[in-house]
């Protein structure tokens, strides 16, 4: 059987062929101050199973230097997502998919310590998850998105 991590926190980059979501479509998440800590926190404990040569962009008009966007991706063992994710929730509020907030809620929002001693070199990145969600999403009008955010965080943290 195939190992694999679902890949989120990819974005829309000019001249690209994949499908990614532009976090511009998304709208910004009412994080309370606490949960977003936690968020914070999770994503920059993840392990490290990729380094790149370059670092990446932000797809914000004001976003940092590139060396904050990082040269990484991270993994909580099922989940896997760019060093950067963290700039866009901390700096843009950018919502997070249901079932990854889930996933660190389940956690604690601590990365599960038996994956440091897992290898990661051979396996599978799905996309799918990330893709789907990101059209799921933009097919939303800012209203829908606004209700559909609240309702969200009203059923999963309070």
């Amino acid at each position: 059987m195939t190992r694999k991590l679902v890949v989120i926190g990819y974005w829309a980059e000019p001249e690209s062929d994949e499908d990614y979501i532009d976090p511009n479509h998304l709208i910004e998440a009412d994080y309370p101050l606490s949960l977003k800590k936690k968020i914070i926190k999770y994503l920059n404990d993840g392990l490290v199973v990729s380094e790149e040569l370059g670092y990446s962009f932000c797809r914000f008009k004001d976003g940092p230097p590139d060396e904050e966007m990082g040269c990484t991706e991270k993994t909580d063992g099922f989940w896997v997502w760019p060093e950067g994710l963290v700039v866009y929730v901390d700096k843009y509020n950018i919502p997070l998919p249901e079932e990854f907030l889930d996933h660190m809620k389940k956690n604690s929002f601590s990365i599960p310590k038996e994956i440091y001693n897992q290898d990661f070199s051979d396996i599978y990145w799905d996309v799918n998850f990330w893709i789907d969600w990101g059209k799921r999403v933009e097919k939303k009008t800012r209203v829908e998105k606004k209700k559909w955010w609240s309702a969200l965080f009203e059923r999963t943290f309070r």
